[in-house]
């Protein structure tokens, strides 16, 4: 199987190429791809805006299981991918630029042999977070300099990557040293400026059974060579904790830390045989994560209120279907729906009047004190539904009392309610 998703313009008169137009507004979900064949299990190369990709499982796929080669607004989320004969999830500039993705809580285990289990190309102002990556090489950020006809555009900047567990080697490649776009440019490279220009905060990098080395570089030679190299000077092994901090920790944001993640079960043994990717007792990665954004409005109360970041969220209705983050606010039980985002404001409304403090932290619906790092708070699973406090209804014998019973299911299933031990 291989779907390759894509809008044509009439059939054309040979030997003249049909003209590709972008596809957008598409949802793919709730699909298992299972042992496929040929290319990319899923290839949407002239994408569009707002693809919206979850709660699948792709089990043996071949090639890259999801490849996305440019467009605006899209959610890939709550996936599973194990075994595929490449990559994992692939999102780049390559047929147009991408931009304002969001990347949340998939999983991702032993991609095929040199492939990457999730790959960011040129990619600008996306959000990556909560995903669990097992693999020999979990991961790519940068950029991949070709030249035409399949040069990339734009460079890898503006993205955060925050709370994800990152099993294999990362890998990280530059661009070209000499700039092919004349005198006074100043070009990026992203193996010299990722954390200028992009912010990692709290993810943790371990090793996987196929892979020792933690963080890779690579740097590419002077236009237009197309060939990159290891910059073995800056390789950072597993355990070599004096290179992370230096080299890698000490430029990134806070909270970047080279540990085991000490999960129940990590092993992968078939597409179908693999462990539990969730945190043991003691695990470090419990009630670690980062905040998706803070509130900047001052302390007050109501439904509009503005957010230091508003690019990783969801709103009810952004496609059909979406019904819109749930939202916890930081130290108390506060939660709310986002119902619509002004990111020009950078404000959020929410379905019902809340207080806040300036400061506070907001996340997607979790459980303790802040949100874990990893995939396994958000993966497609049914969570329990958390109840409103009541209080203490203590009341003399023989009196009435009455309360109102409220709470949240996170994955927006119906909650009934019952009562037992009363008299």
């Amino acid at each position: 199987m291989f779907f390759y998703l894509s809008m044509a313009a009439a059939n054309s008169q040979v030997p003249v190429p049909n003209t590709l137009a972008p596809i957008s507004e598409v949802e793919i979900g709730w699909c298992e791809f299972v042992n496929t064949e040929g290319e990319d299990a899923v290839n949407l190369g002239q994408a569009g805006d707002n693809i919206w990709v979850h709660h699948n499982r792709w089990i043996n796929s071949s090639e890259e299981a999801l490849d996305i080669g440019s467009g605006s607004g899209h959610v890939i989320e709550y996936n599973l991918i194990s075994g595929p004969s490449g990559g994992g999830i692939k999102l780049h500039s390559q047929s147009n630029l991408m931009s304002n993705v969001i990347v949340r809580g998939n999983t991702i285990l032993k991609a095929g042999a040199g492939y990457n289990g999730l790959v960011l190309q040129h990619t600008v102002n996306g959000r990556i977070y909560n995903n669990t990556v097992y693999s020999a090489y979990s991961a790519y950020f940068g950029n991949r300099d070709r030249v035409q006809p399949e040069a990339y555009y734009g460079t890898f900047e503006a993205n955060r990557v925050f709370n994800n567990v990152l099993m294999g080697c990362v890998q990280i490649q530059g661009s070209w040293d000499g700039s092919p776009f004349g005198p006074g440019v100043v070009y990026k490279s992203p193996e010299v400026n990722l954390h200028r220009d992009n912010t990692f905060t709290r993810n943790v990098y371990w090793s996987s059974p196929w892979m020792g080395t933690g963080i890779r570089f690579w740097r590419n030679g002077a236009y237009p060579e197309e060939h990159a190299s290891v910059d073995d000077s800056r390789t950072i092994n597993v355990g070599a904790q004096d290179r992370f901090e230096s080299i890698w920790a000490s430029q990134a944001g806070e909270g970047e830390r080279m540990i085991n993640p000490l999960l129940v079960d990590a092993r992968w043994t078939s597409t179908e045989d693999y462990g539990d990717f969730s945190p043991a007792a003691g695990s470090p990665c419990v009630d670690q994560g980062a905040f998706l954004a803070t509130v900047v409005s001052e302390s007050g109360s109501g439904v509009e209120l503005a957010l230091s970041d508003v690019y990783g969220l969801v709103n009810a209705g952004r496609m059909e279907g979406m019904e819109g983050d749930v939202i916890r606010f930081e130290g108390t039980s506060e939660r709310r729906r986002v119902m619509a985002i002004d990111y020009a404001a950078s404000t959020i409304t929410v379905d019902a009047p809340v207080t806040w403090a300036k400061g506070q932290g907001i996340a997607l619906d979790y459980q303790g004190v802040r949100p874990d790092i990893g995939a396994w708070e958000y993966a497609a699973s049914n969570h329990a539904p958390v109840l409103d406090p009541i209080g203490n209804r203590t009341v003399p014998a023989g009196s009435r009392i009455e309360f109102v019973v409220s709470g949240e299911d996170s994955d927006g299933n119906a909650v009934d309610y019952g009562a037992v031990g009363h008299p």
